[in-house]
């Protein structure tokens, strides 16, 4: 039986049974180094507050080490898609590498993605609860924090629930009905966006009021969206 392709070579290209071309030789590169420059972000992060401030890890810590956890995840998840298919044209991708191998490790891949992003702002709003004792601001952060979570657990379940059976999302010799998350995904992608333009935009509450000349509100203001981005 000869192998199936995802594609037939469109004309003038040639299909590569050997080695064929993959861009993982520059991705890969690129995640190890970030991932390297988040790890030892975090660490002199963790370093100062423990041994330079003297001070207990607060929630905000913990949370951005449960994002740096993801985050390594999700770079080990995505080395493994250029195994299954990722950086290769679609007419040197075999069937069977593509399902369903790498539509399950896509899936995996986003979801990890999502779920450290999600922990690293957490650790933002938690690290807002740290500057400010003011109730109503106490309470917008709260309040983000619930919009926050609820926005990822539906991003979740989008993905993980969009086909039925679920297999069927990443296993197409499964006969299933799945819906067109294009809308949905529209959707939560714009949410994302106003989520995190509220959390850059949230310690101008804390920072107009401060007695300070303007050029130091704008420097603690271009730090919070520093922190943020």
């Amino acid at each position: 039986m000869s192998a199936v392709y995802l594609m037939e070579p469109p004309p003038g290209a040639v299909r590569t049974f050997t080695n064929p071309p993959n861009d993982g030789g520059l991705v890969v590169p690129a995640g190890v180094a970030t991932t390297l420059v988040a790890l030892v972000c975090v660490c002199l992060r963790v370093f100062t507050r423990v041994h330079v401030v003297s001070g207990d890890l607060g929630w905000d810590d913990y949370l951005v080490l449960c994002a740096l956890v993801f985050s390594i995840s999700f770079f080990f998840v995505g080395r493994h898609l250029y195994q299954v298919g990722a950086g290769r044209h679609m007419w040197d991708v075999l069937f069977s590498e593509y399902s369903p191998g790498f539509l399950q490790t896509t899936t995996a891949a986003t979801l990890t993605y999502a779920i450290s992003i999600t922990f690293s702002k957490l650790s933002i709003l938690a690290f807002y609860l740290r500057i400010s004792p003011d109730h109503k601001f106490r309470i917008a952060v709260f309040s983000l924090f619930g919009v926050v979570v609820a926005y990822t657990v539906t991003y979740i379940f989008v993905m993980v629930f969009r086909c039925s059976p679920v297999a069927a999302g990443w296993d197409l010799s499964i006969k299933g009905k799945c819906i067109d998350n294009l809308i949905p995904m529209m959707v939560l992608s714009i949410a994302n966006i106003l989520i995190d333009l509220v959390i850059l935009c949230l310690p101008l509450k804390v920072v107009v009021p401060l007695q300070i000349p303007t050029r130091q509100k704008i420097s603690l203001v271009f730090l919070f969206a520093t922190g943020g981005l």
